[in-house]
């Protein structure tokens, strides 16, 4: 893969940006002698410089990415409030410019208007596209609803402030309050930032080059595990590119994804709402479709099993017709439930058993004729 700096299309260098990007770990490095000397390494401060990166990525992965970027779900104000102030710290840019670019990201995902496209190169993807501004004459054009949004408005218009207050001053304070402003800065603003930093970049980098594939063979965003471990659950990448508007990453339970899981506590507390959870028929579909697509790629005949797939999908849509139907008499019998009614209810839910066991059936099917196809010899080209 290509290493290559330098995008498509020429633009003026972002000095500011290079500057903080190429500052910390330089500041690091030399300040290194002078943390060992006043032993800025002791276990208050590390744990502190842990919580804030913690506070640094769910910021970003509940916030900035899911809530303000892909309306996932709704968030109390509140909650909206103290994303966006503390969101500010990780340095990441204003969540308007974040929320922006990433959904141009998703939109031409691999193209040459990506804003981040692993195709110009891996260092590109991962940092060397801020190092550069905007094309001029070409100006991104706001979305609507994040123009209108007073919170995200004012977090933008303040936020050099508040990132230089929530990134630098309130760990240095706490440093202050625990023995050393300094340890504070080297270790709980500097080293911190560095990491929290790096480790977003990383999904659009390395997420778009090692991993797997399971639910789209479309784009080049991949699962990868390690990466959901240091990013509280965005290394499902391959899956969030197949369905973004989910509130889950991880759409398994045992999927390594806290931020779907503060997403849902926020929700069972009052503070979000209308949590958006792709149907998992639409789920086991796309792994179907994809499984079959790398075994054509291997020149293996796929006819029979895009039919028993096909046949799968006609149940999966009979099924979402029943449950739709028996939320509706549910909603209308609240009042009062006669018996036409209870039977009616009875009725539904017995053919939607029948419905779910005629799919699990063809899934079985299918998955034993996938077995077949996969033994047979591959053609060769």
């Amino acid at each position: 893969m290509s290493l290559s700096l330098e995008p498509q299309v020429k633009r003026d260098i972002n000095w500011i940006t290079i500057a903080y990007l190429l500052g910390l770990p330089l500041s690091a490095f030399f300040l290194f002698s002078k943390a060992q000397a006043e032993h800025v390494f002791f276990w208050p401060i590390i744990v502190y410089a842990i919580i804030h990166y913690s506070i640094d990525c769910l910021c970003i992965t509940v916030g900035y990415h899911r809530f303000i970027s892909h309306k996932a779900f709704e968030a109390h104000p509140a909650v909206k409030a103290l994303i966006l102030f503390a969101g500010a710290g990780a340095f990441q840019n204003s969540a308007l410019v974040w929320a922006r670019d990433h959904r141009v990201h998703h939109r031409e995902v691999d193209t040459d208007d990506d804003p981040y496209s692993i195709n110009k190169g891996f260092w590109y993807a991962h940092f060397f596209w801020m190092f550069h501004k905007d094309p001029k004459g070409i100006e991104k054009k706001i979305p609507p609803d994040l123009k209108k949004d007073a919170l995200i408005q004012l977090q933008h218009r303040f936020y050099l402030p508040l990132a230089i207050l929530v990134g630098f001053l309130i760990p240095m304070f706490a440093g202050y309050l625990m023995g050393s402003a300094f340890a504070g800065l080297y270790v709980g603003a500097i080293l911190r930032l560095i990491s929290s930093g790096h480790c977003t970049f990383m999904i659009n980098s390395v997420a778009h080059v090692l991993g797997t594939r399971p639910y789209s063979v479309n784009n080049t965003a991949r699962d990868n595990w390690f990466l959901s471990i240091l990013t509280f659950g965005e290394g499902y990448h391959n899956y969030h590119h197949r369905f973004q508007a989910d509130y889950r990453n991880g759409p398994v339970w045992y999927a390594w994804d806290p931020s779907k899981w503060i997403i849902f506590g926020l929700s069972r507390l009052g503070l979000a709402h209308g949590l958006i959870r792709v149907d998992e028929e639409k789920i086991r579909l796309a792994r179907m479709e994809v499984a079959e697509q790398k075994l054509e790629q291997k020149g293996l005949d796929i006819a029979t099993l895009v039919k028993k797939r096909m046949e799968v999908l006609q149940i999966a849509e009979r099924i979402q017709a029943l449950r739709e139907d028996l939320e509706k008499m549910k909603a209308e019998g609240k009042a009062k439930i006669d018996r036409s009614e209870r039977a009616l209810i009875y009725s539904c839910k017995r053919k939607l058993k029948e419905m779910k066991r005629a799919r699990n059936n063809a899934v079985k099917q299918w998955k034993e004729q996938r077995k077949l196809i996969q033994s047979l010899p591959c053609l060769q080209y």
